[in-house]
Parts: C-alpha cells; structure tokens; sequence
C-alpha cells in the first residue's frame, strides 16, 4: 500500500506541473510549442539539473559553506536556493541544442524552462519517495505545491534566457534572474524549515 501511494503522488505531482506547463503554453501567440520538443526538454532538462545540483552539493559540502545548516533561512538563501537555480539553468542549456528553433517568443523560454523545472521536481519527488517510504505527509505536500513551486521559481531564467539568446540582451540578464529565482526559491524553502509552513 506504502509503495503505490508513492508511485500515486509521484505520478500526480507530475500531472499538476504538467498542468502547469500547458497553462502556460495556452499563452503562445505564434504556434505552440511541440509537444516532443516540451518532452525532450523535461528528460533532457531534469537529468542534466540533477546531475549538476548533486555535484554542486558534493563540492560545496567540501567548502566552508559545510558549516551552514542548509534546513535554515540560512542555508536556503545561500545554498539551497543558488545551488538548484543554477543546475535548472544549466538543464535549460543542455535542452537548447534540441529547442532553439522553436524559441520565437518569451512565452516559449517561460514552458521550456517549465519542463525544465517540472523534469527537476519530477525526479526529486522520486527520491523522497524512495528515501523516505513512510512520509506520506512530505510526499502529500510536495505533490500540491512543490512542484508548480520549482517551475515559479524558474520563471524568471526562462525569460532572461530568452531575452539574451533571441534579443541579444546583455549576458548580465542572466545573473540578475538567477538571484531573483534563487531568492524565491530559497525564501520558500527557508519558510518551511523555520516552521512557518504552508
């Protein structure tokens, strides 16, 4: 019973990014992105941002910043928070080489990096599953609001992004919408470690 519970809110947590996702497709006002090119960007996006954010974390647990208890404000704001932010946006760089040409509108780098983001949570979700078999609470809790909370975070790579690949923006875009998702990100899980909850 345990275990298809897991598999149930794994499944549903994807279901309510996804619908997230396809809200914000709604929203093109060109030609819709194509659903393969928004598949291959969650597994190729997801895969590549949790490999980078499991290394980030091996190299920073050897760094000074080891000392921080990242359950904290703290440590949300300075290594939660950056650390995922920045392996999304490199998930998002390994996506480009598949979803460049569909990119004509800033609709489009908002879904890409949404499938991204919900291919990220997707995957995290399965590993508090299997780490943590009896917390159906966690598990309840991230399937309504921590995945369509990973795809807000990211919001804004997924316009600087666009803004600097297809605009030419200055590459400064980019640092400026890494630290307003790594804020958010890091307040939201800041929030929940202080114990302030939903």
């Amino acid at each position: 019973i345990t275990m298809s519970f897991e598999v149930l809110s794994i499944f549903l947590s994807f279901i309510f990014g996804l619908a997230f996702v396809f809200y914000l497709r709604r929203f093109d006002q060109y030609e819709k992105e194509p659903y393969l090119k928004m598949v291959i960007a969650t597994l190729i996006g997801g895969v590549v941002s949790i490999f980078v954010c499991s290394i980030l974390y091996i190299v920073l647990d050897r760094t000074p910043l080891a000392v921080i208890e990242t359950r904290s404000m703290i440590g949300s704001l300075l290594i939660i928070g950056p650390v995922e932010e920045v392996a999304k946006f490199v998930g998002l760089l390994a996506a480009w080489p598949f979803i460049k040409r569909e990119v004509n509108e800033i609709n489009d780098g908002l879904v890409y990096m949404a499938c991204v983001a919900l291919g990220f949570s997707l995957i995290e979700n399965y590993s508090y599953a299997i780490a943590n078999p009896d917390s159906h609470y966690l598990l309840y809790y991230r399937l309504f609001i921590t995945s369509p909370g990973h795809i807000t975070d990211s919001l804004f790579i997924g316009m600087a992004f666009y803004r600097f690949k297809v605009k030419g923006a200055n590459k400064s875009i980019i640092l400026y919408a890494l630290v307003w998702s790594s804020l958010l990100h890091g307040l939201y899980d800041g929030f929940i470690f202080e114990g302030y909850g939903i």
